[in-house]
């Protein structure tokens, strides 16, 4: 299974804020969307960002950034060091990807174009169909109904 199947799956809508959107903003749209990531845009409507609710947790508190009054882009991580997946990558190779790189988000770009962002659960529960499949058609198989 790739990244394209999954998104096909799940859809492609991804969620924008722009850098200078208050924390408490992007944290209010992450609550209310219920995603783990939001994309950052500029003025330019380029995408200059991601902020993860990890990025809230582990910058907005440990840099005592009010989230009512600092901004989205002192907290987010830049896109120089956002990790990035094609859409033909397998969930193997995502799963790899994410674990190396210790993130639960991955956007996934075909061709340099974003087609969607995969999250860790998406690629877990992928995995986990796929050995549901593998283990019906094992007994399939084995009981003699193939």
């Amino acid at each position: 299974m790739t990244a394209k199947q999954i998104l096909d799956k799940k859809g492609r809508k991804v969620f924008f804020v722009h850098e200078n959107a208050v924390i408490y903003e992007a944290v209010k749209a992450l609550a209310e969307l219920r995603i783990g990531l939001l994309l950052i845009k500029n003025d330019e409507n380029t995408t200059v960002g991601v902020l993860s609710e990890r990025d809230v947790v582990n910058k907005c508190v440990y840099l005592n950034k009010d989230p009512h009054t600092d901004l989205v882009k002192d907290i987010m991580t830049p896109r120089v060091n956002i990790k990035i997946a094609k859409e033909t990558d397998t969930i193997h190779e995502l799963m790899s990807l994410m674990n190396e790189a210790k993130i639960r988000h991955l956007p996934i770009v075909k061709n340099d174009e974003l087609e969607g962002i995969v999250s860790i659960g998406d690629v877990l529960k992928a995995m986990l169909e796929l050995k549901e499949f593998e283990i019906k058609s094992l007994s399939g198989y084995i009981s003699g109904q193939y």
